[in-house]
């Protein structure tokens, strides 16, 4: 299907006026064809400013293909306020106004490996077995603590069992560190950004240059991704998340599906736009994959229908063992 085609489902989407606007996506519905034409639609159709949205993203790739799309729509070179992914955003607001909370311009970011050297050190110098108190699940803890925006305080007062509060003692010798050697992890970004947007003069300088918010991939935010979004979005509340829960593939960051729930509580006025129509799959495998999905009760599910043939039917085929699946 090319780029300019829009269904009716995905033209509500794209023209929604102003106000949050939660749009259900299956997969290969064309979510990130309503995206890319949201943004040509506010510039062309709206008069909104390209440096006035922005697009966040989970992937730097994502971010690429799209940039690349809106492009190929609209011959204009168009330059959004921002296209990228959430840590790329919170990195540049920090450069800029993380002195505001102590945060040098030059601070340095760890990676994972760095991140897990660091905790290695932690746990030799609290006289603990590495063995029994593995670095890397003190970080995941961490992490999920961090997405969820549990303060250090918060995990130290509340760690009744002995090897949470090994846990909160690691945090805190893990974060002296880091403050010591001018560095943020990936989660610290997130929050430190969150910390940032709290403060109501930078918010208000940021609201004013960010004003058309669009989310992709939504059912992967975590905590501070959702606090992040709302404070981004302001007074204005011109918020536009696309999501499918059936998707969601980040929750060891802490991702939370629910956070489509969320924004029903944060947003009253809450405008929601299904898309059903699916351009990748048959009839038979659409059918099938819902049959596994549909009586998951924890969350919203979707039937689609093809815009294809029906196809082969799907076989079931059970293996006796790994040798035998493999084959």
């Amino acid at each position: 299907m090319e780029d300019n085609y829009l269904n009716e489902e995905q033209i509500k989407a794209v023209t929604h006026e102003k106000g949050p606007l939660l749009v259900l996506a299956g997969a290969g519905s064309g979510k990130t064809r309503v995206l890319i034409h949201r943004a040509t639609w506010l510039i062309k159709e709206r008069g909104v400013k390209p440096e006035n949205i922005a697009l966040l993203t989970f992937t730097n790739k994502a971010a690429g293909e799209m940039t690349e799309r809106i492009k190929k729509i609209d011959s204009k070179r168009i330059e959004l306020g921002f296209s990228g992914t959430f840590h790329t955003f919170c990195a540049r607001l920090l450069r800029e106004y993380g002195v505001n909370i102590g945060i040098s311009p030059g601070y340095v970011i760890l990676d994972s490996d760095d991140s897990e050297s660091v905790m290695k050190e932690v746990v030799k110098q609290l006289d603990l077995d590495p063995k029994q108190y593995k670095p890397k699940v003190f970080l995941a803890i961490i992490s999920r603590m961090k997405n969820d925006l549990v303060t250090l305080k918060e995990a130290e007062n509340t760690a009744k069992e002995y090897f949470y509060r090994q846990v909160a003692k690691a945090w805190r010798s893990y974060q002296e560190k880091l403050v010591k050697n001018n560095a943020l992890d990936f989660d610290d970004l997130l929050v430190k950004a969150v910390d940032i947007l709290r403060i109501d003069r930078i918010r208000e300088v940021i609201n004013q240059k960010l004003q058309w918010i669009l989310v992709d991939e939504y059912q992967d935010t975590n905590k501070a991704q959702f606090e992040l979004t709302k404070l981004l979005a302001g007074e204005r509340r011109n918020i536009m998340a696309v999501g499918d829960v059936a998707q969601a593939i980040y929750s060891f960051r802490g991702a939370d599906y629910k956070n489509l729930k969320l924004l029903e509580q944060a947003y009253p006025e809450l405008k929601t736009v299904g898309l059903p129509k699916n351009y990748r799959s048959t009839q038979f495998i659409l059918d099938a994959a819902y049959g596994v999905v549909k009586n998951n009760t924890n969350h919203p599910t979707m039937r689609l229908s093809a815009t294809r043939e029906a196809g082969e039917k799907v076989n079931l085929y059970e293996a006796l063992d790994e040798r035998d699946e493999a084959k």
